[in-house]
């Protein structure tokens, strides 16, 4: 998949990298509204550097934003068609002005606590072919229209699912995060058009990922929570596969 063209930035970039001028933040559509993806881009302005030493860093990353955004608006607005090809490119695209390996799986695994996280480095790609496959299924069994509340939950149960599943691969050595929540956003706007999104405050949805993989149900609610129609508190809501990695090769 070829990288498509960059969009040209503001002419003249500031020195401290952070104030971007106001006319730098297009909305997310094309008919002018606006959307969570447009308010988490203006959140860069004060996004602290993390593991890099690139100059003007919330400028760049701004940038790396607006031509990843803008490379997910061009496609077809299928959200659970999303390979590992373009989990990539979105990588790349965000951060190819900030780390030294921008779209490239990571060459080490990754531990906390003394555990293993994450797929193991030779099962990247079969993790996320695997995550293709199970999204597709999911989508295929969309019964209601995504404007009444049954169809608004089966389409937002795909979106926690498809978040904790790529979360839980951890394909990249940094930025895994920043790279599920806009494609997240993105499968959003896929699913809702371009709607603005509720405020969630973010230790809402720290806390629906510590949950994980035991419940399912609060990243479901976060992101019901999110959908404008502020659908009802579920109790429980059972993930259609499970959340964590599956493939682990044998050594």
């Amino acid at each position: 998949m070829s990288l498509p063209p960059e969009p040209p930035g503001p002419p003249d970039q500031p020195d401290d990298g952070e104030a971007l001028p106001e006319e730098f933040f297009p909305p997310m559509s094309r008919d002018g509204k606006h959307s969570g993806i447009d308010k988490e881009l203006r959140d860069t302005r004060f996004i602290e550097p993390k593991n890099t030493n690139a100059p003007d860093y919330r400028w760049n990353y701004a940038r790396g934003f607006i031509h990843a955004r803008d490379f997910l608006l061009r496609l077809p607005r299928q959200p659970e068609k999303f390979g590992p090809q373009r989990i990539k490119l979105v990588h790349r695209l965000l951060f190819s002005r900030l780390y030294r390996d921008p779209g490239l799986w990571r060459a080490t695994q990754v531990t906390f606590g003394g555990g293993r996280i994450g797929a193991d480095t030779i099962a990247i790609d079969p993790e996320l072919e695997l995550l293709e496959k199970q999204s597709t299924q999911i989508a295929s069994g969309w019964r209601n229209d995504e404007k009444c509340d049954e169809g608004v939950l089966e389409r937002l149960l795909f979106i926690a699912f498809f978040h904790a599943r790529l979360v839980f691969a951890h394909p990249f050595r940094d930025g895994n995060g920043r790279t599920a929540r806009l494609i997240a956003q993105w499968q959003e706007w896929c699913c809702f058009g371009p709607s603005a999104r509720n405020p969630v405050p973010r230790g809402v949805y720290i806390s629906a990922l510590e949950a994980l993989p035991t419940d399912f149900t609060p990243l479901v609610n976060f992101f019901c929570y999110r959908h404008p129609s502020r659908l009802r508190y579920l109790e429980t809501c059972p993930s259609p596969f499970p959340v964590k990695v599956t493939i682990r090769p044998e050594r």
